[in-house]
Formats: C-alpha cells, structure tokens, sequence
C-alpha cells in the first residue's frame, strides 16, 4: 500500500486491549495454519512446479514467497528489536490495539478465503524489480528461508510472553510510520494469509 493511502487515515486515537497469553495463542495457530498449508500443499513441489504463474507478467509461486520473505525480513528484525526495549515481566497481562493497525490489518485480511481488498506493493519489494535487474531467485533458499521464518515467529512469540509489551511498537515498512505491538503482528499475518491465497490460486 502506497504512503498515501495511509497518510489519508486519521491519526489514531482509539484504543483496545486483549489478553497477551490469549493474543499470542492465537498469532501462534495462524503460524501453524500457514506451516501446515505449506508443507501440504507446497512442500514437495519441484522448481518448475514453484515458478508456475497465472499469466504473463504475474508472479510465480516462488516470487510470492519470496515478496514475503523480504517483508518478513523488514518486520522480524523490528518486532526482536522491540523484544530487546521490553522489560520482562509476569504481570503485565495485556497488549494494546489501535483503530489504524486494526484498520490496516483487516484491509489485508482475507474474508472466507478470498482477498477482497486490493494493495499495491512497493517496487522495491516487488520481485518483478529484482527480475528487471537481474537478480535470480533461487527456488531451495526461498522456500528454506519462508519455512525458518515460520520457525522463528513462532520462537518470537513464545519469547514474548515474559515480556512487557504493553506500549511497544514495531516499525512499518514507512519509516515514520509504527504500529502497536499486537498489531504489527496482526499485520504480518493477514499479509502472510494474503500471500498464501494468492499461491493456493496459481496452484490450482
């Protein structure tokens, strides 16, 4: 999504709290959702089955993972740095939620399996650049590096839990831009689950 599109929401200023132990329980099914549809469905597809594409010009089941590699690799290291700020503790119980991150999450979100929302994506996480400049993908280290990351939320999350992250925030991928802690990782998923339509789809 362009900055525009999110310098056109007004400033947020309504807030909600769930549970963290509840929050993280549930962030942690979504990464097992989507480990689990990966080893069923793309596991053991060799590297001409992983550059299957729709059409002309669309991207490839390898490039999908690897848009989402790349925007992994921005939000993990800003959801450990936010990790490395927290303080630990037993009785901070709870995780805060904003009107925009909520906003911006469900736009992303799919509704009954199908992506209903439209998003564009930054050039400079668009795997077609990389192609432009003739950067290869290599399908072993793509499909590896999507399967560790799945790996490492999941450590992430489980960390969290001894941590106060009550007002932690998490940078987006627009610098003056950051989310709230459960939200950021409300984001990453939904874009997760996004991505993983969009690779059932060329699949079928």
């Amino acid at each position: 999504m362009r900055s525009k599109e999110l310098r056109s929401n007004p400033k947020d200023k309504t807030m909600s709290k769930s549970n963290k132990l509840e929050f993280l329980k549930l962030q942690t099914s979504r990464v097992d959702k989507i480990k689990e549809d990966l080893d069923k469905i793309f596991y053991f597809l060799e590297a001409d089955g992983l550059k299957r594409r729709k059409d002309e010009g669309s991207w490839s089941l390898i490039e999908v993972f690897e848009h989402l590699n790349d925007v992994n690799a921005h939000y993990l290291k800003h959801i450990r740095i936010a990790h490395n700020k927290a303080k630990k503790s037993q009785t901070a119980q709870s995780v805060s939620h904003s009107f925009f991150g909520k906003w911006f999450a469900n736009r992303m979100k799919p509704v009954d399996g199908i992506n209903k929302s439209k998003t564009k994506t930054f050039k400079n996480l668009d795997p077609r650049t990389k192609r432009a400049k003739g950067i290869a993908v290599v399908e072993n280290i793509v499909f590896k590096d999507i399967l560790d990351d799945l790996t490492y939320m999941k450590n992430l999350l489980k960390d969290a839990e001894e941590l106060d992250l009550s007002k932690a925030k998490v940078q987006s991928l627009i610098s003056y831009i950051s989310f709230k802690y459960a939200d950021a990782w409300d984001v990453v998923l939904s874009h997760y689950e996004r991505h993983m339509i969009q690779a059932k789809n060329i699949q079928e």
